[in-house]
């Protein structure tokens, strides 16, 4: 599901604070990239330019690092307004996935 654009058109300071689940095994398929302050064309074209992930399954495969999680997580950018909410619900929420699944790495990728 989409990030909420519409009400960021109403409120230019507001970001989204929620966030999207990516599997590890997603396909370029079911990836659609929504933003007004950048332009998505490439990420729907490959994920890989947002996500690395075939990259670091590659990675896996050749044995250079651990295995990857399962969950990949997608936030939108532009957190003015929305940070708040961010740091005090959806943060803690995704350290909380991250912790129970046992991730001991973390990549952020900024598209």
């Amino acid at each position: 599901r989409p990030f909420d654009i519409e009400r960021e058109k109403r409120e230019p300071t507001w970001g989204d604070p929620t966030y999207r689940v990516i599997r590890r095994d997603v396909q370029q398929q079911d990836v659609a990239a929504t933003h007004l302050h950048l332009n998505t064309r490439d990420i729907e074209e490959d994920i890989n330019v947002a996500l690395p992930i075939r990259a670091f399954a590659e990675l896996e495969k050749r044995g250079d690092i651990g295995s990857l999680a399962d969950e990949h997580y997608a936030f939108m950018g532009f957190q003015q307004s929305g940070a708040n909410e961010w740091r005090t619900h959806y943060g803690p929420e995704v350290a909380r996935r991250l912790k129970e699944t046992g991730v001991s790495a973390l990549v952020l990728a900024p598209a």
